[in-house]
């Protein structure tokens, strides 16, 4: 909307349900699958401390990792386009 490229607001509302339904499947799927003992193929024939490290790793990592991209888009933003923390586009 900024830079007037989508200017639908329910086109974007709707996209950005679509795109998080794809992440947030795909990360229930992951710790199902190392959570659940099963007779999927993709089983990965745990016991149940394994498990849990699993799951627990699984969701440090997601979090280091949202961590991490935020500061890297705050520095960027600090850095290179300093511009726009004084006048954002409108």
């Amino acid at each position: 909307m900024a830079y007037g490229f989508v200017t639908n607001f329910m086109l974007i509302f709707i996209w950005m349900l679509f795109v998080g339904g794809l992440a947030g499947s795909e990360f229930v799927n992951f710790l199902f699958l190392a959570v659940a003992k099963t007779t999927h193929v993709n089983d990965m024939n745990l016991n149940y401390y394994e498990r849990e490290l699993v799951v627990n790793l699984l969701l440090m990592a997601y979090d280091l990792g949202a961590f991490y991209a935020l500061y890297a888009c705050h520095v960027y933003a600090v850095t290179v386009n300093t511009d726009l923390l004084v006048h954002p586009p409108r």
